[in-house]
């Protein structure tokens, strides 16, 4: 499995704003991170959407995409990120399919 809190600081999020997202107690968050707490499948299918990668696999590459934002990453605009992720990640299976 990667490596959650690298991830969630490489994409730049805070435990607060992946708590917001997945609406859990940031304290839930930090067990996860640590290891302290086994992530339920939920967490991890909406974490691997939003990181743009399966958090189960170290070989995933990682889908970047780059955004602007002047104010405050809401958990709304967490969600829109992953979906957009989703896509992409759908579109890089597809092509991988189709050669």
């Amino acid at each position: 499995m990667k490596d959650l809190k690298e991830l969630r600081e490489k994409n730049g999020f805070t435990q607060e704003q992946i708590a917001a997202y997945l609406g859990l107690d940031q304290s839930l968050i930090a067990k996860y991170e640590s290891g302290d707490r086994h992530i339920k499948l939920i967490h991890i299918n909406k974490l691997s959407a939003l990181y743009g990668c399966d958090i189960l696999d170290d070989n995933s590459k990682e889908i970047k995409i780059a955004f602007r934002s002047s104010k405050a990453l809401t958990s709304q605009d967490l969600v829109s990120l992953a979906e957009i992720k989703k896509i992409a990640l759908n579109l890089r299976m597809m092509e991988e399919i189709n050669g």
